[in-house]
């Protein structure tokens, strides 16, 4: 009987699981797809998976570093204004 819904395999969902995951991790959909060139398997391989992780993980570090430096420039900011008002 037809309910009006789409049928997928596991292995869809096995994708759809890990593209969510992935894209709440940071990763823009390019960098997804790129981690999905083996057409055959439902996700990449784990050496794939580490290697994004831990670029994503420089990434992130380097963005941390960038907002606190920001941060004291506001800081300092901020107390050099309210000394001179």
């Amino acid at each position: 009987m037809d309910n009006g819904y789409r049928s997928y395999d596991e292995d869809a969902a096995t994708i759809l699981n890990f593209v969510n995951q992935a894209q709440r991790l940071g990763f823009s959909l390019a960098e997804i797809c790129e981690g999905i060139s083996d057409k055959g398997a439902a996700t990449p391989a784990p050496t794939t998976i580490i290697t994004a992780l831990r670029r994503k993980d420089a990434e992130i570090d380097q963005l941390i570093e960038s907002a606190i430096i920001k941060k004291k420039a506001i800081a300092a900011l901020l107390d050099e204004l309210q000394c001179v008002g």
